[in-house]
């Protein structure tokens, strides 16, 4: 059976200007079969199915068509037959493509109108919104070195610590000695003592100087 509830979606759906003047089926329409299929899209899109040109469920037929979208069913039914002529659209029981016809619902009956394009995006998207719930695209896997944000390593934060220790530059106590003082902390501590140093040592070049 097919699920007649509606679907929450967008009121409105993406228009490809480029691929709609591109479309060479399309263009070997007359203009008015490309306003009947702009009208047809319409409903496609509202259908619960989407994609799939079905009023409630149900098949519309040319006069139902005709009274839905303000035309007559005498000039309806040659326009619908020039969009099929033209292969615009794909018809279920009829011959489709392969990836097409995977998508075509279980239980979808004979004889509905639907656009290919309208059917793959909306596979896509389901792809897409799917992945995206598992946390991206499954076939991707994390890089060996942790990817932007690894976690800490703590064998590295142990070396760390042993060389803070060991080397111990500028006479600075150990974290031994003084357990309250982060590594941040004593880092910042060994920037002021080489900056003094450095002050040092410019002050000794210029009295040097002025001596000579």
């Amino acid at each position: 059976m097919v699920d007649r509830r509606p679907e929450k979606r967008q009121p409105w759906m993406k228009w490809h200007t480029r691929d709609w003047r591109a479309d060479v089926p399309l263009r070997m329409c007359s203009y008015a079969a490309r306003g009947l299929w702009v009208d047809l899209l319409s409903l496609m899109h509202e259908s619960a199915t989407y994609g799939f040109l079905l009023v409630e469920g149900v098949i519309p037929t040319v006069r139902q068509l005709a009274g839905l979208l303000g035309g007559s069913e005498r000039k309806i039914k040659p326009l619908l037959m020039e969009l099929g002529k033209a292969n615009v659209y794909s018809v279920t029981g009829k011959p489709m493509p392969e990836d097409v016809e995977a998508l075509v619902p279980t239980g979808m009956p004979d004889g509905v109108i639907f656009s290919r394009r309208m059917v793959r995006d909306k596979a896509k998207a389901d792809c897409d919104r799917n992945n995206g719930g598992l946390g991206g695209n499954p076939g991707l896997k994390p890089p060996a070195n942790g990817g932007v944000n690894p976690q800490a390593n703590a064998q590295r934060a142990e070396v760390r610590e042993q060389m803070f220790d060991e080397g111990r530059p500028n006479g600075l106590p150990s974290e031994e000695h003084h357990p309250a003082v982060p590594i941040a902390a004593r880092e910042g501590l060994e920037g002021h003592a080489r900056d003094a140093v450095q002050a040092m040592v410019f002050d000794l070049a210029a009295k040097k100087r002025a001596q000579q």
